[in-house]
């Protein structure tokens, strides 16, 4: 539905049924309170990371001082990229995260991207979400338009709550909502939502009992449909495990956060529309989909997880591959 962008070094050519095919890879980030003071980020390393994604979505960016550390990357990334990154889009005031010893600190989300992917001017940036259900939300999730050769599609960026298992079952109840909302449009409308980021997926830590494991399961249960998974929507970066329930990763590099514990907190989730544009089930792990484990290189690996949040964050990049040189089958009008 979209016009194609400047070709690039990734990009293909649809007529040509030889030609290699076109891909851009979607990452998700919690950056770990990004802009806080009492962080010492390391921006030059940031920007390695995660350089050669041409769209990523940060969380835990801080509304006091995110604006300004977003922009440092931004230049460290421009230094280094064989592709010019674009001005970042920043959406701030999500809601509440870190507590600093100066108090609760609101924080939003950073979207950092670069051709062939393109801002769908179309639309608006915006924090709506679902009938606007901002209450249920500890942090409202942000919702934006992109388009990359033929694929356009909505990314939203999501940050969902730790603590209160019964309020992340709500938000991740009203994420299941929509995506099988959108998988049920016609074709009239816009069909291709990623939803992406920190999901607090199975999210607890240390020795706990099953009871407590249960609670903590139970919210991203709620996407174990049989009725709508593998129908309305996917959860692409779990299909390289032996089941979508399994708790933790087999390896440490498939781990989305660092440390000892193996856990799968960051996710990406995408409707029936993306289904073709990502490929087949199931997700080939450092092919379709991957984690970047930094922590396990020089000279992270010689850190300790507290000093690596400092730097860099507690969390890994998490990513997924779509290709763009197919003929979307969807109009954008929602």
């Amino acid at each position: 539905t979209s016009t194609p962008t400047t070709a690039t070094s990734t990009q293909g050519n649809p007529s040509d049924p030889l030609a290699k095919p076109s891909y851009i890879k979607v990452a998700a980030f919690n950056i770990a309170e990004l802009g806080n003071p009492f962080m010492k980020k390391d921006f030059k390393a940031i920007a390695q990371i995660i350089n050669g994604f041409d769209l990523i979505v940060l969380q835990e960016v801080q509304d006091v001082g995110g604006s300004e550390a977003v922009q440092a990357i931004y230049n460290e990334l421009n230094k280094i990229a064989e592709t010019v990154y674009l001005s970042p889009l920043i959406i701030p005031k999500a809601g509440i995260g870190f507590r600093s010893p100066a108090g609760y600190a609101p924080e939003g989300y950073a979207f950092i991207y670069r051709n062939p992917v393109q801002l769908d001017s179309r639309f608006i940036p915006t924090h709506a979400f679902r009938y606007d259900n901002h209450d249920i939300y500890g942090r409202i999730p942000a919702f934006v338009h992109f388009k990359a050769g033929q694929f356009d599609f909505v990314l939203v960026g999501v940050h969902l709550q730790w603590t209160d298992t019964d309020q992340r079952k709500m938000e991740m109840l009203d994420i299941k909502a929509w995506l099988t909302e959108f998988a049920a449009k016609d074709s009239t409308q816009e069909q291709d939502l990623i939803i992406a980021g920190d999901m607090n997926r199975y999210g607890v830590v240390g020795s706990v009992t099953a009871e407590v494991i249960s609670k903590h399961q139970a919210p991203f249960d709620v996407f174990l449909d049989v009725n709508q998974l593998y129908k309305s929507y996917r959860l692409i970066t779990l299909e390289f495990l032996p089941t979508l329930a399994t708790r933790y990763a087999a390896l440490d590099e498939q781990s989305t956060t660092v440390g000892i514990d193996k856990n799968l907190y960051d996710q990406i989730i995408i409707s029936s529309g993306a289904f073709e544009e990502h490929g087949a089930s199931p997700s080939q792990f450092g092919e379709q989909i991957g984690v970047v484990a930094f922590d396990m290189l020089p000279p992270w690996n010689g850190m300790t997880t507290s000093a690596m949040k400092s730097a860099v964050s507690d969390h890994r990049p998490v990513w997924a591959r779509f290709r763009i040189d197919l003929q979307d089958t969807d109009s954008p009008l929602l």
